[in-house]
């Protein structure tokens, strides 16, 4: 790369950090704002760092974050104060990536300002597809979406199941638990895909309901059975006593022919 290319390689790659001193950027987070591959940007911020400009530190076993010193602070150490608040910026942010549940975070018109991976591989969507999307792109026909954010704007802690479809049109089961203002105006909800447990209880229930039908044709057949099995000669006798005759049977079970007397 010649001189002059470098230097406005250079100055592009600092006016990323310069709107935010002090916050740390990723390489991939400075490569997405400069238009760059991450590889390159990761290249010229190691040069930054090992020229001054930016400091930089390890996050976590393979990741690393830069960030522009503070207006007035030293670019040869950072203080104490630096370095603590950056250390909970990088858990947090480790967390936030590593996360195997969907997290997601939404402003105050239920658009999306923020997806972990998990959250995009839920959605079927990349990261820049997903920001300023609003929940009512994924909501399955029939959710009322307006109502339920309404009831989770004044209630605060909500969670419960919601039908998620992707813009592929695969619809997913997902529980979710929502917290309002974690930051002013910013939404926190945490979702996981509960679609095979969710179909599994559906399917139990079903079996459960054809068992308990069985059940009851079951008992219906033998109150049939016995109703139809009454000794014939009560019935006989008691046909008899109704028109006034006397009869008489000896061994019903073994002789079909029976003696009656008129009286």
């Amino acid at each position: 790369m010649k001189e002059g290319e470098r230097a406005v390689s250079r100055r592009r790659k600092l006016s990323v950090f310069e709107g935010a001193p002090g916050e740390p950027f990723t390489s991939t987070e400075v490569a997405e704002a400069v238009g760059c591959a991450r590889t390159t940007a990761y290249k010229r911020l190691r040069r930054l760092a090992a020229d001054g400009d930016l400091r930089t530190k390890k996050v976590g076993a393979r990741g690393r974050v830069w960030w522009l010193p503070a207006a007035g602070a030293g670019t040869d150490r950072p203080s104490e104060g630096d370095d603590t608040d950056l250390d909970k910026a990088r858990q947090y942010r480790a967390v936030f990536e590593a996360a195997f549940d969907a997290i997601l975070i939404a402003d105050d018109d239920a658009r999306y300002v923020d997806a972990n991976p998990a959250a995009c591989e839920l959605l079927g969507l990349p990261y820049e597809a997903v920001l300023g999307e609003r929940i009512t792109d994924f909501a399955a026909p029939g959710y009322d979406v307006e109502s339920a954010w309404g009831d989770f704007r004044s209630d605060g802690l909500d969670r419960g199941l919601f039908p998620l479809q992707r813009p592929d049109g695969e619809r997913r089961t997902v529980e979710f638990a929502a917290t309002p203002d974690v930051l002013p105006g910013r939404h926190l909800a945490i979702l996981r895909d509960v679609t095979e447990r969710h179909e599994a209880r559906v399917e139990a229930g079903r079996e459960r309901r054809r068992a308990e039908r069985y059940q009851r044709s079951l008992a219906a057949d033998a109150v049939i059975e016995v109703t139809f099995r009454i000794p014939e000669a009560t019935v006989l006798s008691d046909l008899a006593a109704a028109v006034g005759d006397r009869c008489e049977f000896e061994e019903s079970s073994r002789r079909p022919t029976t003696g009656c007397s008129t009286t």
